[in-house]
């Protein structure tokens, strides 16, 4: 136990050296194989919220994960924007938590009844045309249903 608090500085660093290498490690793999997307334009962004809670259905392991007060939801007239905020973007692809939704794929919204806090469960068809679900909960839960629900008749017409 001496030795911890002789070198506690040297342990710190190199723990703090480890977190921050692997942490930039992950993050420019994902960023290489194509996980992240680009913000879109602040002239077309319609609602944003950057520190809601959500997770995908999945898997039970990302039913049981995901992001709680960190995760960024933009709405555009075409598009569903999901991601985590950094430094936990690293973790999105695990947990299944970045996404670009076109509008036009969405095929359900209804609000969801939880154990503390309901949701907005949102269906919608992945990239091979199956369906897959995104559970949201927001702060602004109302305005966030309000503008997804009239983007998405919106776009549908």
């Amino acid at each position: 136990m001496q030795f911890i608090f002789d070198n506690f500085a040297i342990i710190w660093f190199c723990v703090a050296f480890w977190v921050f290498g692997i942490s930039t490690f992950t993050h420019y793999r994902n960023k290489r194989n194509g996980l992240y997307f680009e913000e879109p334009t602040p002239e077309t962004i319609i609602y944003s919220e950057s520190y809601a809670s959500g997770r995908s259905h999945k898997s039970s392991k990302t039913k049981l994960g995901g992001a709680s007060n960190c995760l960024k939801v933009i709405i555009t007239p075409t598009h569903l924007f999901l991601r985590p905020l950094f430094p936990l973007i690293i973790l999105g692809p695990h947990f299944d938590l970045i996404h670009v939704i076109p509008l036009s794929k969405i095929t359900d919204i209804e609000k969801s009844i939880g154990f503390i806090t309901g949701g907005l469960d949102i269906v919608y068809l992945n990239e091979e045309m199956e369906k897959a679900q995104f559970t949201i909960m927001s702060r602004r839960q109302t305005d966030l249903n309000a503008v997804l629900t009239k983007a998405k008749e919106e776009h549908t017409q």
